[in-house]
């Protein structure tokens, strides 16, 4: 269960909790946690109204609390942000990988300008309209996003994906509504708008050697130093008024208040008893003071090689695109292993005599006859 321990109002205390919380983390997540976490507060500084990112930041302890007493979806949500897969991280490998590449000298600066500042030589559209100015579109590669969109297609039918791509990538038609011709600046807007869905749901490729190292966890050939995560420290015992029981064997804290009976009296028992829910518990941390109470929380276990290695590890690689470049296209390999059937016991194998690998009688054998 999480640490049922009050949450810091000052700041700086709560940034503290974060941090602390952020140690916990398997090494996949826990540079990328602690970076963002030290960000994060820095913008927030000087900020004009705290309040509201003081309470944002409650929000986050008690989900990385939940992650780290065994939520597993959201600490799968928190490794799929360290890798790339969703948030920042997601927006800046797409603009490191799929990106147009610059003009290599000055002629092919010189061939492209051209190009991109006016569409036809009169500078001016049939009809009196606008320049039509360079967009957005122009600065990214739309072959290599649309190969590699069709390729993530592809594999949402053989893995779970965090986002899915649409079905089509079909440019769009040359006749409206009413069957006039679509103008350029019409089609122009139409292609920004399909590619920013596109965008919006697309998972960008990973460094070579990144994706390797999410191999190597996710086949288990990793060193022992990547499945270790910290053991929870102790919890310091408080000194107020309050009465704090902790545990030491299993770094968990209780903290005994006095009853607060002004909040029976005005506010629904509804409201109150809904973080003692079991799909709750994991983020509010509360426990049962009675035994028929409402039982463990849901979605709790505990995190062992074996269940990082095919919940966490092995989900992240298979949403893990490497593209090589090759000639004028594109080699997109997604990782995911193929699953092997365990070999059978020594006691076992009385069984299977008489039959080949795959489950086929061998001519041979007493059973044919």
């Amino acid at each position: 269960m999480p640490l049922r321990i009050p949450h810091p109002d000052a700041p700086l205390h709560l940034y503290r909790h974060i941090l602390r919380e952020a140690s916990y983390l398997p090494p996949l997540a826990r540079p990328w946690a602690v970076d963002r976490i030290k960000a994060r507060f820095r913008d927030c500084r000087h900020a004009r109204h705290p309040h509201r990112h003081v309470r944002h930041a409650h929000h986050h302890l008690r989900f990385l609390r939940a992650a780290n007493a065994g939520h597993v979806d959201r600490m799968l949500r928190i490794c799929y942000m360290a890798t790339g897969r969703l948030g920042k991280r997601r927006r800046l490998l797409a603009d490191a990988y799929l990106t147009t590449a610059p003009p290599p000298d000055s002629a092919a600066l010189a061939l492209a300008t051209p190009a991109l500042a006016t569409p036809q030589s009169p500078g001016k559209r049939p009809g009196g309209d606008r320049l039509l100015h360079p967009t957005w579109l122009d600065s990214w590669d739309l072959p290599k996003i649309k190969a590699l969109a069709t390729s993530q297609y592809d594999q949402q039918s053989n893995a779970t994906l965090p986002k899915e791509v649409r079905r089509t990538l079909n440019v769009s038609p040359t006749q409206n509504c009413w069957g006039l011709p679509v103008g350029p600046r019409g089609l122009t807007n139409k292609t920004k708008k399909l590619y920013a869905s596109v965008f919006a749901s697309l998972l960008p490729p990973v460094p070579r050697g990144e994706w390797q190292a999410l191999q190597s966890l996710a086949l288990g050939e990793a060193d022992d130093a990547s499945w270790q995560i910290p053991s929870r420290r102790p919890v310091a015992a408080s000194t107020t008024t309050t009465t704090t029981t902790a545990n030491t064997a299993t770094g968990t804290a209780h903290v005994d208040r006095p009853w607060d009976w002004e909040k029976y009296a005005t506010t629904p028992i509804r409201v109150l008893e809904r973080p003692n829910a079991r799909r709750r518990k994991a983020l509010s941390g509360s426990l049962d003071q009675d035994p028929r109470g409402q039982g463990a929380p849901i979605g709790l276990r505990a995190y062992k090689p074996r269940s990082l290695r095919r919940n966490l590890y092995g989900r992240i690689w298979a949403a893990s695109p490497l593209v090589t470049t090759k000639n004028t296209s594109w080699d997109i390999t997604w990782g995911g292993a193929n699953p092997k059937v365990s070999k059978p016991a020594s006691r076992d194998m009385q069984f299977f005599r008489g039959v080949d690998t795959k489950g086929s009688i061998m001519p041979s054998s007493p059973a044919a006859v």
